[in-house]
């Protein structure tokens, strides 16, 4: 969780279309296959899995029973699977980060903290690169 935090925030591949949103996507939904493969690796060998618990539970699954049946409604079924061109808004984003919210349901405060300052870190480099850009392309005076 603590790297996918990083990659999704600096993926960028100058040579797309979108450098921008397609690899954050697909770091996005590499870290929740990751994530599911974990726990089938971990049901399989027989090890006792917690499955979350708590009021947003049964919300996110009710969430997730709707956007499945607006994809199968849909007239354009691959635009609701993956979204609109430039936000990748659709089923596979949605379920992706679903997944990792279901995954952070079982971290201690050690392991939240760790996420909390992965994310504090990130926001800064992300933040200070966009500064540093900003000055380059328009210098202080504007």
């Amino acid at each position: 969780m603590l790297v996918a935090t990083l990659l999704t925030a600096v993926a960028y591949l100058p040579g797309l279309a979108d450098p921008y949103n397609v690899p954050k996507l697909a770091v996005l939904v590499a870290s929740a296959v990751a994530v599911l493969v974990c726990w089938l690796i971990r049901v399989a060998s027989g090890a006792v899995v917690a499955l979350p618990r708590g009021p947003v539970v049964p919300v996110i699954g009710w969430f997730l029973v709707a956007c499945f049946a607006a994809v199968v409604v849909a007239p354009a079924t691959g635009l609701a699977l993956y979204g609109t061109y430039g936000r990748y808004d659709g089923l596979f984003m949605l379920a992706a980060c679903i997944v990792l919210l279901l995954a952070t349901q079982g971290f201690d405060a050690r392991w939240l903290r760790r996420l909390r300052w992965a994310i504090v870190v990130t926001g800064g480099l992300v933040g200070g690169t966009g500064l540093v850009e900003g000055i380059a392309r328009h210098g202080f005076g504007s």
